[in-house]
């Protein structure tokens, strides 16, 4: 046997090693899109996340502020409201756990700045 003949025999090798290959895949991806209704779970992802690439929450926050003078005794108290509204077409969970209204007294100006006493943060 020489090398010409050699090189017949390992393509007639490989030749049969690709149809039995192509065969074999044929039937695993028969069994696998026909028998086991893979391509249903396919179209159910994909309409999944086509939904949840097309629906978003979008929420408007609207704040209302007034100072009062404190009824009894000195300086100022300020109520605050918040208005929230989900103008999207998904739901939204808020985590309020953090939330909450931050303030601080006005202790005056310098250099056209104004100068803030300690952080108070208020209750929910």
């Amino acid at each position: 046997m020489d090398l010409n003949d050699f090189k017949n025999l390992a393509e007639a090798f490989q030749a049969i090693a690709i149809g039995l290959a192509v065969i074999i895949g044929g039937i695993w991806a028969f069994y696998r899109f026909w028998s086991l209704q893979e391509m249903g779970r396919a179209r159910w992802e994909l309409e999944k996340l086509q939904k949840s690439l097309t629906e978003r929450a979008t929420i408007n926050v609207s704040l209302f502020a007034r100072s009062e003078t404190n009824p009894g005794g000195s300086g100022y108290y300020i109520e605050v409201a918040a208005s929230l509204t989900n103008i999207g077409n998904r739901t939204e969970v808020l985590n309020w756990s953090d939330g909450g209204v931050f303030t601080a007294p006005v202790l005056g100006r310098d250099k056209g700045n104004v100068v803030l006493g300690e952080l108070i943060k208020t209750n929910q």
